[in-house]
C-alpha cells in the first residue's frame, strides 16, 4: 500500500488553483499524559487522497495505532499512519479514486504521550493533496500546538562558598532558584546535610519563569573545612534526586580565631616605650612564639619582655640574634591562657632614630594549644612612631681677617627642623683658643632657630682652621661638625700726625706695631719741599732715605745694616719739618701713603695698614694770643729765671699773670 501511495503522489500533474487547508488542533496536558490531536480539513476541491508529515520531536511520542479516520468524511477511504525519525506520517486514500465527503470538518485524530519537559510544542504538517483526476491540488496548513504543563526547578547557584571564616558567628549566602516550567512551582522543604546550616522559611511558591532567593545561614561552631549539600523538595517534574537539579553544594573553611596583634606605640627620640602584644583566642593557648626583624631605630632593652595578667603563671624568654628579636611565652605546667581578647605580653624599646613610623611585623608566629597544634589564625602588624628634633646649621663658620692681639666673636645659627625641642648640650673645639660665650645647654623649640656666640683668641698669625663639634639630642646627628676658619694677622699700622710749633709745621709718621720691625718702606704723595726730616728716638742705628720716584711722590726707606729692630711698639719713627718760610705751602695739602712694607728681622715682610689720607692744616701761633695760665705765686727772681729758662714770657696785668705763647727766649 505504501508503494502505491508514493507512486500516486509522485505521478501528480501540475497544481490547480483552489483553497484546501489542513488544520491541527491545540491541546495541553501534564507530563506522561496521553492527548488526542484532531486534524480537520476545509477543502474547496474534491479531494481523493492526501498525505501529511507531522514532526513530533523527542518530547512527544505517537501512540501506535491511535490514528483514526472520521467515518463521516470517509467515502470508502483508508488511513495508514506510522512514526519514524520523530515524525508522524499519515496517508488517507481511496482505491476507487472517490472524493472525500463534505468540504469541512474533522478528517482524522491521533494520540501522543507527553514527556517530562514542560513547554509548548508546535504542531504543523507538510501536506500533499490529490484531486479526482489525479491532479495535485494546492494545499495549506493551519498549525496547532501541544503544551506540556508542569513546574520545573532549576537551582541557578550550583554552590555556595562561605570561604575562610571564624567560628562562633553567623554568615549568610543567597541560593537562587528558578522555575523553568510553565506552572507554579511549590517548594515544600529545604533539607541540609549538616546542622550548622539553616533557613528562616522552608516553603516557597515560584511563578512560572520567576526566580526566588533563599537566604541560607551558616553558623559554624568547630574549625575545619567542610563540603555539604542543600536539597529542595518540590512538585517540579524534575524534583527526584536522579536529576540532581534540586541540589546545591555548600563549601566553607571555618576556623577558630586565634589572633596575635602588635599594639602601636609612640614617643620622643631617646625615650623608652612599651610595645604590647594582644591575643584574641577561641582556643586554650598554652604557649606562644613570635619573632620580629627589628628596625635599627628601635633598640630592644634586654630583660624587658614580661608576661601580662592574662598569662599568669607563664614566663617569657627573649633572644636577640643580629637584628631579629624572638619572644617565647611558655608555662612549665602547661597552663592554658583562657579564651579571651586582651594583652598577652610586653617588651620595651629605646627610640633611637629620626621622626617616622617604624613597622613591627610578626613572623614565625605560633599559638600552641594543649595538643601542641599551632592554632594561629592571623597576625597583625603595627608601627612605633618616633618624634625627634633635627639639627640644622651651616657646615662652616669663618671669622674672617682678625687681629692676633684681641678676641673676636662670631654668631653661629642653629635651627631645629624637628617635631620636638632640640637640646644643644655642649660645644667642643679641636683647637685651643676658642670658647662659646652663650650659656649651655640651650633648648630650641621646633621649627625655630637660636644663635650661639663663638669667641676666638688667636695665638699665632696665619691661616687658622679647626673643627667645632656641636652635641645635641638629634638622634641622627648626635655630633654636628662645623669647620672654623680665620685669617689671623699681627696688627701693624702707619698713620700721619701733624703739629704746629710756633711757625713751624711738623709731620710725623707713627708706627703702631705688634711685630718686631727692622725696616720700613712706604711711598708718600703730597709733600711740599721740607726744611728737614729725621728719624725719631725709636730708631736704633737706623738710616733713612727719601727718594723721589715721580714729580710728587717720594719713597721713604728706613733700614739698619745690622738688622736691628725699632724700639717700642708705638709712636713716631719719622719726622718732617717745615720752617716759617715753607710751612704755608703745606696748608691744605692732601697727603697719601701707599705701598707700605714692614720688615721683620727674621720672618720677612709683615702685613701693615697704610695711613689714611688726610689734609694738612698749618695754623701758626699768634704772638698776641693770651694764655690764661696763672703766674706762679712768689714772683721771686729765681722763679722768673726758671720761667725764662723754660722759654716763656709772662706778662703781669693786675692780679693775674699771662703767658705769651710761641716766643722763645734766648
Amino acid at each position: 500500500m505504501r508503494r502505491f501511495i508514493i507512486f500516486l503522489l509522485s505521478a501528480l500533474p501540475l497544481l490547480a488553483s483552489a483553497t484546501n487547508t489542513l488544520s491541527l488542533s491545540s491541546v495541553s496536558g501534564h507530563p506522561r499524559e496521553t492527548l488526542t490531536v484532531s486534524v480537520s480539513l476545509a477543502n474547496d476541491d474534491a479531494i481523493t487522497a492526501l498525505q501529511a508529515a507531522i514532526p513530533l520531536g523527542e518530547h512527544l511520542q505517537y501512540v501506535t495505532n491511535s490514528a483514526l479516520l472520521n467515518s463521516t468524511r470517509a467515502n470508502g477511504h483508508s488511513l495508514v499512519a506510522s512514526a519514524t525519525d520523530d515524525t508522524l506520517r499519515v496517508a488517507v486514500f481511496s482505491l476507487t479514486q472517490a472524493a472525500l465527503n463534505g468540504n469541512e470538518g474533522e478528517l482524522f485524530t491521533f494520540q501522543v504521550k507527553l514527556g517530562n519537559e514542560p513547554a509548548t510544542y508546535p504542531l504543523k504538517a507538510e501536506t500533499v493533496m490529490t484531486g479526482t483526476n489525479g491532479q495535485a491540488l494546492e494545499s495549506n496548513t493551519a498549525n496547532g500546538s501541544l503544551t506540556l504543563l508542569s513546574p520545573k526547578i532549576e537551582v541557578v547557584t550550583k554552590s555556595l562558598d562561605y570561604g575562610h571564616i571564624p567560628i562562633r558567628a553567623n554568615y549568610t549566602k543567597t541560593l537562587q532558584v528558578r522555575n523553568a516550567g510553565n506552572e507554579p512551582l511549590h517548594i515544600s522543604n529545604v533539607i541540609f546535610s549538616a546542622s550548622e546550616f539553616s533557613v528562616t522559611e522552608t516553603a516557597y511558591t515560584i511563578a512560572a519563569g520567576e526566580t526566588q532567593n533563599i537566604v541560607i545561614t551558616f553558623a559554624p561552631t568547630v574549625h575545619g573545612a567542610i563540603s555539604e549539600t542543600v536539597r529542595l523538595r518540590s512538585d517540579a517534574i524534575n524534583d527526584p534526586d536522579v536529576y540532581g537539579a534540586n541540589i546545591a553544594a555548600l563549601i566553607a573553611d571555618p576556623f577558630s580565631v586565634n589572633e596575635l596583634r602588635v599594639q602601636s606605640a609612640s614617643g620622643i627620640s631617646d625615650d623608652t616605650v612599651t610595645v604590647r602584644l594582644r591575643m584574641n583566642n577561641m582556643e586554650s593557648i598554652v604557649g606562644a612564639q613570635v619573632s620580629f626583624k627589628m628596625p635599627k631605630q628601635l633598640v630592644f632593652i634586654p630583660g624587658s619582655a614580661v608576661p601580662l595578667s592574662r598569662a599568669e603563671g607563664h614566663s617569657v624568654l627573649s633572644t636577640m640574634s643580629n637584628d631579629t628579636l624572638t619572644l617565647l611565652l611558655y608555662s612549665p605546667t602547661n597552663t592554658p591562657v583562657a579564651e579571651e581578647d586582651g594583652d598577652l605580653l610586653s617588651f620595651r624599646v629605646r627610640l633611637d632614630g629620626a621622626s617616622g613610623s617604624y613597622q613591627l611585623a610578626p613572623k614565625n608566629t605560633m599559638l600552641i594549644n594543649a595538643s601542641h597544634q599551632n592554632m594561629v589564625s592571623a597576625v597583625y602588624n603595627a608601627y612605633v612612631s618616633i618624634q625627634s628634633p633635627t639639627i640644622s646649621g651651616n657646615s662652616s663658620l669663618d671669622f674672617g681677617h682678625i687681629r692676633i692681639d684681641q678676641p673676636h666673636t662670631e654668631t653661629y645659627s642653629i635651627r631645629n627642623n624637628g617635631q620636638v625641642p632640640l637640646t644643644v648640650e655642649r660645644v667642643t673645639f679641636l683647637s685651643e683658643g676658642l670658647r662659646v660665650l652663650t650659656p649651655l645647654p640651650i633648648e630650641i623649640a621646633r621649627y625655630t632657630s637660636q644663635n650661639i656666640e663663638v669667641e676666638i683668641t688667636p695665638e699665632k698669625e696665619g691661616a687658622f682652621a679647626t673643627t667645632m663639634q656641636v652635641y645635641s639630642n638629634d638622634p641622627t646627628a648626635r655630633m654636628k661638625s662645623v669647620s672654623l676658619t680665620a685669617d689671623v694677622y699681627e696688627p701693624n699700622s702707619l698713620s700721619f700726625r701733624e703739629e704746629t710749633k710756633g711757625t713751624e709745621y711738623h709731620l710725623y709718621v707713627d708706627l703702631d706695631n705688634y711685630s718686631e720691625i727692622a725696616g720700613v718702606q712706604f711711598d708718600v704723595t703730597g709733600l711740599t719741599p721740607w726744611t728737614s726730616y729725621a728719624l725719631t728716638s725709636r730708631a736704633n742705628g737706623h738710616q733713612i732715605v727719601a727718594q723721589p720716584i715721580d714729580e710728587n711722590t717720594y719713597r721713604v726707606i728706613l733700614f739698619a745694616f745690622s738688622n736691628t729692630t725699632l724700639s717700642g711698639h708705638e709712636g713716631a719713627v719719622v719726622e718732617w719739618i717745615w720752617d716759617a718760610g715753607s710751612a704755608n705751602a703745606m696748608n691744605g695739602q692732601l697727603i697719601r701713603m701707599e705701598n707700605v712694607v714692614l720688615v721683620h728681622p727674621s720672618k720677612g715682610n709683615r702685613k701693615a695698614e697704610s695711613a689714611d689720607p688726610f689734609t694738612a692744616s698749618y695754623t701758626p701761633s699768634d704772638p698776641t694770643s693770651i694764655d690764661n695760665t696763672p703766674f706762679p705765686s712768689g714772683n721771686s727772681s729765681e722763679e722768673a729765671s726758671k720761667i725764662l729758662r723754660d722759654g716763656k714770657i709772662f706778662i703781669l696785668r693786675g692780679d693775674k699773670t699771662y703767658t705769651l705763647q710761641g716766643q722763645e727766649v734766648r
